[in-house]
């Protein structure tokens, strides 16, 4: 079954952590710097995350950080505000397979399923309300009678402040929308 096959979200995963981080008192409008970095492990282990295109901006607003998708960005923020707060996050949303706790996190480099990133994104677009996603909605039988409603037993669940996750959904709108101005948005579309 498709929606239950494992993968990794990669970059899918940065609108939560830039959740984590708006939800927690940076603002898009806060800089933070896209350079190299170094981390290292319990053992002395070296991490050095890079971005997809291989350069680097310097410091930038957080909120062109994730139009652009800036891996060093999600790492540091994740690195900030910590692995275990990020994944506790992550989960709130709906991602339900064990999540790495290591800085690749920031990556999507944990194994999910497809029906947990939508589940998770909806709770993004409900704008901090989870609700566990619904397969059948509705059953009637011959006579047109409901048998089985799904509204009956959702639970939807306010699990995200409504303005941290409206200024992730906007930043995110960002990425689509051309800049008025008539130039390149940021995102290059």
């Amino acid at each position: 079954n498709v929606t239950q096959a494992k993968r990794q979200p990669g970059s899918g995963v940065k609108p939560f952590v830039w959740l984590t981080a708006l939800d927690n008192g940076m603002t898009p409008s806060d800089y933070v710097s896209d350079s190299r970095v170094r981390y290292y492990d319990a053992v002395g282990t070296p991490y050095e995350p890079v971005n997809f295109e291989g350069d680097y901006m310097g410091p930038i607003p957080m909120r062109l950080g994730l139009e652009l998708s800036k891996n060093i960005i999600s790492v540091k923020l994740a690195d900030r505000f910590t692995t275990p707060l990020v994944r506790s996050y992550m989960e709130s949303a709906g991602f339900k397979m064990p999540i790495n706790i290591g800085l690749s996190m920031a990556l999507g480099a944990s194994d999910t399923r497809v029906i947990d990133n939508a589940e998770s994104y909806s709770t993004i677009v409900n704008g901090g309300i989870h609700v566990n996603p619904t397969m059948v909605t509705q059953i009637r039988d011959r006579d047109g009678i409901i048998r089985y409603n799904a509204d009956d037993f959702r639970r939807p669940e306010r699990v995200f402040a409504a303005d941290a996750t409206y200024q992730v959904l906007h930043i995110m709108q960002g990425v689509c929308e051309p800049d008025p101005r008539g130039r390149i948005s940021p995102s290059g579309h």
